[in-house]
């Protein structure tokens, strides 16, 4: 697993979530450091905040989707509105999460991804 938000609490926060699930987890607080960490561990899942420094999670998204497809995103945003969903879906997430969302949103969203079904 691969977590990126800009605030580094939430992005701990939802690290300590998936670990205390069994998920082995990466966290990066910015675009480049996460297109490292993607490109180096080809994670099975990122869940990318969408606002985040250049590259921005839609960018992410979308170098994912090119140069490994096998990994499933999972974009979120405190900042939601049907257009924004929409570009998530089209760059290539499997899911998109209104923050703020729960633990188990969290985890029900990641088991989704692993499967390979969207929502």
């Amino acid at each position: 697993m691969l977590v990126v938000d800009d605030e580094a609490s939430l992005s701990e926060t939802f690290a300590r979530v998936l670990k205390g699930a069994g998920y082995d987890c990466s966290v990066a607080n910015d675009g480049p450091t996460a297109l490292k960490l993607l490109a180096a561990e080809a994670p099975q899942v990122a869940v990318l905040d969408l606002y985040l420094p250049p590259p921005d999670g839609l960018e992410i998204t979308r170098y994912a989707r090119l140069h490994h497809p096998e990994t499933r995103v999972i974009l979120m945003t405190a900042f939601s509105s049907p257009a924004v969903a929409e570009a998530a879906l089209k760059a290539g997430a499997c899911e998109y999460l209104t923050k703020p969302f729960s633990n188990a949103r969290l985890l029900e969203a990641v088991n989704k991804a692993l499967s390979g079904s969207s929502s």
